[in-house]
């Protein structure tokens, strides 16, 4: 319907190819944006599960139930810890270093400290500078050891300025978790196993504390970043929490280019996709997240677009060309009955009986004008041949010179004398005319017959053997 009225009756030429055209484009683009859209999810199936192995190692590591263990027992066991935290032993007593050595070359750890009941630092075993006398009461990790609880933190330490987790474990008076809690056992890893699986997994991506601040990265200018908002009140509470070593103490933040809960960013205009994922490690603050970035400008390279859009561009133009013909044929098809209904009308109103034959001569249509003339409907005439009219008075010769003149494919023009159904007699003037298709073969004979008027049929009877 909807190509009939916008072709209305005519055939659709020029009109017609642009909109074949034009929708062959349009059908080309959009099964390219279908392949498009179809790489992105099977692209994001994967992004989401390279991020779903990704968490799940850093969850292992940051829970890690060796250290969490040996920690603890430290925290139990160990009574020259105890010794230390009390008082009853000097800051950094060698036995209690040595045992703290012990653990220390154990598992791979960078420091072990032992911290008093006030959180300072009576005893600190490391490879590098040691940060006996440090307060660090302040620490979450410290406070929540303090309740009884064992942890494992993320922070930056004061002295040096490095990324570390702290795993961390009451310290016990007694060898029983309910006797009091007089200091807290503390285990420092660094932050290389994290910096490793991040560039392993091969996307940009940013580890994010729960306050925000980028404490791991695969790009170096976003370390330490702060996502958005980036505001003077959240700068100034990152430096008295004292969580991020002196990074915020100028009371300045550099920001992270992109929104961590962001769906899609642009940087440098490269389009990415930004998927993210909570890991809890029972931090006081909150889950920490794990944000990637994937390029989906790359999804489909510009010579993968061609050669889809170009492939669907002509798959869709050769039915669209069919259509457009089957459209010009039925236009030409519709033409032609019109045409035929016109010729049809006329005949029909015709002032003289029309008789139409098969190459046979067998009637196939006759107009209303035979059908008064001779008394004889359609019906009754259709497929007999027109000498049922014949009345025996017209002479042999005549049908004769008819059949050889027809024959050789010319029209004859001459006179009979015929009987109606009522049996009166009258005298028709016709003219003949054979139809041929391209072959040469006769497919039709078309007559035309006018009644003799009264005064020449009377003549006629008056001038014997004249036809």
């Amino acid at each position: 319907m909807f190509f009939d009225k916008l072709f209305e009756r005519n055939p659709p030429g020029v009109r017609g190819l642009l909109l074949v055209f034009g929708c062959a484009l349009l059908g080309a683009w959009l099964v390219v944006q279908a392949a498009m859209h179809w790489r992105g999810n099977e692209r994001g199936a994967e992004r989401a599960r390279l991020l779903q192995q990704t968490v799940d190692a850093l969850r292992n590591q940051g829970a890690s139930g060796d250290l969490l263990g040996a920690v603890s027992l430290l925290g139990l066991n160990e009574p020259l810890l105890k010794d230390l935290a009390q008082g009853r032993l000097a800051p950094d007593d060698p036995g209690a270093l040595a045992r703290l050595a012990l653990a220390r070359g154990r598992f791979p750890v960078h420091g072990v400290y032992v911290l008093s009941g006030d959180g300072v630092v009576v005893a600190h075993e490391t490879a590098g500078e040691r940060s006996t006398g440090q307060i660090l009461a302040l620490q979450p990790y410290f406070e929540q050891a303090m309740r009884g609880a064992v942890g494992v933190h993320a922070a930056v330490g004061s002295h040096p300025q490095e990324r570390a987790l702290y795993y961390a474990a009451p310290l016990y008076e007694a060898d029983t978790p309910l006797s009091a809690i007089i200091g807290v056992v503390l285990f420092k890893a660094g932050f290389e196993f994290f910096d490793g699986l991040l560039r392993r997994q091969g996307l940009p991506a940013v580890l994010l504390s729960p306050q925000g601040v980028v404490l791991a990265s695969t790009r170096p200018e976003w370390q330490f970043a702060l996502a958005p908002p980036l505001t003077q009140e959240r700068i100034d509470a990152l430096r008295e929490s004292r969580r991020f070593g002196l990074h915020f103490d100028n009371g300045v933040a550099s920001a992270l280019p992109f929104a961590p809960d962001a769906g899609e960013v642009v940087l440098n205009g490269v389009a990415y996709a930004v998927e993210r994922r909570g890991i809890d490690w029972d931090d006081p603050a909150g889950p920490w997240q794990l944000v990637v970035l994937d390029d989906i400008s790359a999804l489909m390279a510009l010579g993968q677009r061609v050669q889809v859009g170009g492939v669907a561009f002509l798959l869709l133009l050769l039915p669209g060309g069919l259509l457009l013909d089957l459209l010009r044929s039925r236009a030409r098809v519709a033409t032609v009955l019109e045409r035929f209904w016109l010729l049809g009308t006329a005949l029909q109103s015709s002032p003289v009986s029309v008789v139409i034959t098969d190459g046979d001569g067998c009637i196939e249509w006759v107009n209303s004008q035979y059908e008064r003339n001779t008394g004889y409907t359609l019906a009754e005439v259709r497929g007999r041949k027109p000498s049922l009219l014949a009345s025996g008075q017209t002479c042999a010769q005549t049908y004769q010179t008819m059949w050889s003149t027809l024959l050789t494919g010319q029209s004859w023009r001459g006179r009979f004398v015929n009987r109606r159904k009522d049996g009166s007699i009258y005298h028709d003037e016709a003219t003949l005319l054979p139809v041929f298709d391209r072959r040469g073969r006769r497919i039709g004979i078309v007559g035309l017959h006018a009644e003799v008027p009264e005064r020449v049929a009377a003549r006629q009877k008056r001038r014997p053997g004249v036809p």
